[in-house]
């Protein structure tokens, strides 16, 4: 069995959380219970990255005898309900997949069990997912809007009354629209563009569509395969700094798949793409867990991914930070910017997240104006931008608020 290679510094939870996640049946990362061990925030925070299914395989994997029976019996419940959610979901993206097929709308499914199914065979359900991702040519993404409103889902973000006049630079800043079905609860995200960054991972769809694979024959349901997923899941994972565990559990299972050459291959792709750095990123990150060099991966890149890896640590060990902003909360999205603007590959990602920092859907949807205004958010004075900023952050927290 494997051991870790992580800075002392961090606790045991920490420390077996990320075995947990890391592992896979090839490569089994060892335990490192202490006597003191905290059971209950270990419980927490593999709920909190989501990752229950992996931490049930791993205990069991590692020998059940050496864990408290309740434990076990609390991730083995939690890994019985995602296989049932597991099969639910994967249910219904393969109908909502015919649905827009039928209108003649081709569809990738992005995350959810398309990676269960490709990188956590023959058990997808230890990757657990709480929506369903599906993307589509921009052309055709107003008729998808409309046939899965159609089908009885509410879109909730933005809103149902968003002015047509506001829909492309709400587009411009949201890279998929999110719908809940009232009556299963299901949730659905519909995609534009496969990034929240319009400029890395800008592909045209169909050469997207053209990389992409069926995961079942019997089933017409297509995801990214290969490179191509081996980079989305990076980007996507770097994306967030990796502060939910299953995305970097995902980016360490789709570089696992491939070989030496085609990792060469998919750091090439990563590049034409403009999200190299996020590939690297991930590579960076799994040579210092398993303590194995990336040939990939120079000296002075290694030097220039020092700071994402500081920020990577301190976003995964945080609690999850909920929507509602604080005035406290401005140096975190201040350092939260710094992160992305050293993980953009090219100038034209810095501009938008400058952007992104100065503005939100809310205000595109509020003004009603579209994306040929883009940068008036961002110059048109001081008072609209204290406007902005007293709307989206409380300038102290309300008695009994989280």
């Amino acid at each position: 069995m494997n051991r870790l290679q992580l800075p002392r510094s961090f606790g045991p939870e920490i420390r077996s959380l990320l075995s947990a996640a890391l592992s896979t049946p090839g490569r089994l990362l060892e335990p490192e219970i202490t006597a003191h061990f905290d059971w209950d925030r270990f419980t927490a925070l593999a709920a909190r990255h989501r990752i229950e299914g992996l931490v049930s395989f791993w205990l069991r994997a590692s020998g059940a005898h050496r864990f408290p029976d309740d434990v076990l019996r609390h991730f083995d419940q939690r890994r019985r309900s995602l296989a049932l959610q597991y099969l639910q979901q994967a249910g219904e993206t393969s109908r909502l997949s015919r649905l827009l097929a039928k209108a003649g709308i081709p569809v990738l499914v992005l995350k959810g069990c398309a990676v269960g199914r490709q990188l956590y065979a023959p058990n997808p359900e230890l990757r657990a997912s709480v929506d369903i991702d599906l993307f589509v040519r921009p052309s055709d993404f107003a008729e998808a809007d409309r046939l899965l409103r159609r089908d009885g889902y509410a879109r909730t973000t933005p809103s149902e009354g968003l002015a047509p006049s506001a829909d492309s630079m709400t587009r411009y800043l949201l890279n998929a629209y999110a719908y809940s079905q009232p009556d299963t609860d299901a949730k659905v995200e519909l995609h534009h563009r496969p990034l929240s960054d319009p400029n890395a991972m800008n592909v045209p769809f169909d050469r997207l569509l053209s990389l992409s694979v069926r995961l079942t024959p019997d089933d017409d349901v297509r995801s990214l395969g290969g490179e191509a997923l081996a980079v989305y899941v990076c980007a996507h994972g770097a994306g967030h700094a990796f502060f939910r565990l299953k995305w970097l559990a995902d980016s360490v299972r789709a570089l696992d798949s491939l070989g030496p050459e085609r990792l060469a291959d998919a750091v090439a792709l990563a590049r034409e793409w403009g999200c190299e750095r996020a590939l690297l990123l991930a590579l960076h990150l799994v040579e210092q867990f398993r303590g194995t060099p990336q040939p990939c991966l120079s000296q002075a890149q290694r030097r220039s991914m020092e700071p994402l890896v500081r920020y990577f640590w301190r976003a995964m060990s945080q609690d999850e930070r909920t929507d509602r902003r604080y005035l406290a909360d401005l140096p975190a999205d201040l350092r939260e910017a710094a992160y992305a603007m050293r993980l953009a590959s090219n100038p034209r990602s810095r501009r938008f997240i400058v952007l992104r920092m100065l503005t939100n859907a809310h205000d595109a949807a509020t003004l009603g104006l579209g994306a040929r205004w883009a940068w008036l958010y961002a110059i048109v004075g001081p008072a609209l931008a204290a406007g902005r900023l007293l709307s989206r952050y409380h300038l102290r927290r309300q008695h009994g608020a989280p």
